[in-house]
């Protein structure tokens, strides 16, 4: 549900409500006109929400937009028996080639704020993305892989000013620690100062496969990206397809 408001509403702080974490962007189908916001949060929160307008209308923080209600997407952890919290709200009907200003939203929280770009429109104009995959953690978590480069590859990627970023698959290895949702925590607490101005379109590898959970091992991945369907709710997020400017990129596990 969405709908248009001048001003964003703000509540008072509640001791004990999670804050929105982890945000981060993906583009929807169409590049030049579908942004998705996700966040995480420790446990569920009342209204969720997303307040996102023209930058050029809300200056950084923003004061005027569309109000979206986001999805909560739940799933359990095989391994910990941990459950995540993560919220999704689509902005559609978006301008090409212009700069959005966001707030997440939850009651009684503090909000979190970003911008996004979108693409430009046909070939309306060019546009920069960076790739790669292989990523990991930039510190220890349990006895999972870890590399201080994991943090420098971010900064070097923002120093680039991409439209967006590809990740090639073998996000955060949570696979391959005794800890994985301290894994994924870690890793989107690394990428969200990139990931929350701008979108990170992954394709998920061998290491987003966390045995039991769900009938793939994908329900992690799956649950905390909003990716542009495929047409098989079974394989969310398993490939996918979307289109910036004249390109068209498509996502194969």
């Amino acid at each position: 549900a969405s709908s248009m408001l001048s001003g964003f509403v703000r509540h008072p702080d509640s001791a004990g409500t999670p804050a929105p974490e982890q945000v981060h962007l993906q583009f929807g189908a169409d590049a030049s006109a579908q942004v998705t916001v996700s966040w995480v949060a420790p446990a569920a929160v009342a209204r969720p929400r997303l307040l996102a307008g023209p930058a050029s209308l809300n200056g950084a923080a923003g004061t005027a937009g569309t109000l979206v209600d986001a999805e909560e997407r739940v799933y359990t952890d095989a391994l910990t028996g941990q459950t995540v919290f993560t919220y999704h709200a689509p902005v559609g009907s978006l301008e090409p080639g212009t700069q959005y200003a966001y707030q997440v939203l939850h009651d009684g929280s503090p909000p979190a704020c970003g911008t996004f770009k979108t693409a430009p429109g046909g070939r309306s104009g060019p546009f920069r993305f960076t790739s790669f995959g292989d990523h990991a953690i930039p510190r220890p978590v349990g006895n999972g892989p870890n590399s201080p480069n994991a943090a420098y590859v971010v900064d070097a990627l923002d120093r680039l000013d991409p439209l967006f970023h590809l990740v090639n698959g073998d996000l955060s290895y949570a696979n391959a620690s005794e800890a994985p949702v301290a894994t994924w925590t870690a890793y989107f607490g690394n990428i969200t100062r990139s990931a929350r101005h701008r979108p990170w379109m992954p394709t998920p590898g061998n290491h987003e496969n966390e045995a039991g959970n769900g009938p793939q091992g994908y329900l992690s991945y799956q649950t905390r990206f909003a990716l542009p369907a495929n047409g098989t709710p079974a394989f969310r997020g398993n490939w996918y397809a979307f289109t910036a400017g004249p390109v068209r990129f498509v996502a194969l596990n």
